[in-house]
C-alpha cells in the first residue's frame, strides 16, 4: 500500500532512454521511467537524515530544469545517477538514484552544498 500511495501522479509516464543529459527539457527527470520505486527501505530515509520529505524528492523529480549525471564510482550492476533540480518551493535538491526495471529509485536526497547550486546554475542558466 505505500508504494501505491507514493506513486499517486506517476502513473501514465512512459520510460525512455535515460543518458546524460545537461540541458533543458519539456519534461522532468521522472518522465523517463514507468514512476517511482518507494519501499520501507527508503522512503523515509531521507526524512531521518537530511530532513527530505518524500513528496520533495519527487517533485524535484517532476521539475524542470534539472541536471543529470552519472556517478562513476560505482559497479555497472549498481549505476547510480545524481540529478539536481527545484522543488516547488524553491529548495534545491541533490538527489542521488537508480534505474530499477525502469523505475527511478531514489537513494539519498540532501539540500544542495553551495558548489553544486553554482553548478546547478551554471549548467541550467537559471538565477541563484
Amino acid at each position: 500500500m505505500l508504494k501505491f500511495l507514493w506513486e499517486i501522479g506517476a502513473h501514465g509516464e512512459i520510460g525512455a532512454e535515460s543518458g546524460f543529459s545537461s540541458y533543458l527539457c519539456a519534461m522532468g527527470i521522472i518522465d523517463r521511467y514507468d514512476g517511482m520505486e518507494w519501499d520501507d527501505g527508503n522512503v523515509w530515509k531521507n526524512w531521518e537524515k537530511h530532513q527530505v520529505a518524500p513528496y520533495e524528492t519527487q517533485q524535484a523529480l517532476k521539475n524542470e530544469p534539472f541536471f543529470d549525471y552519472d556517478v562513476e564510482k560505482y559497479p555497472k550492476q549498481e549505476k547510480r545517477r545524481v540529478v539536481m533540480s527545484r522543488t516547488d518551493a524553491g529548495r534545491a535538491p541533490f538527489i542521488v538514484y537508480m534505474e530499477r526495471n525502469n523505475r527511478l529509485r531514489p537513494i539519498c536526497t540532501r539540500d544542495m552544498h553551495k558548489n553544486e547550486r553554482k553548478q546547478y546554475h551554471e549548467r541550467t542558466q537559471t538565477n541563484p
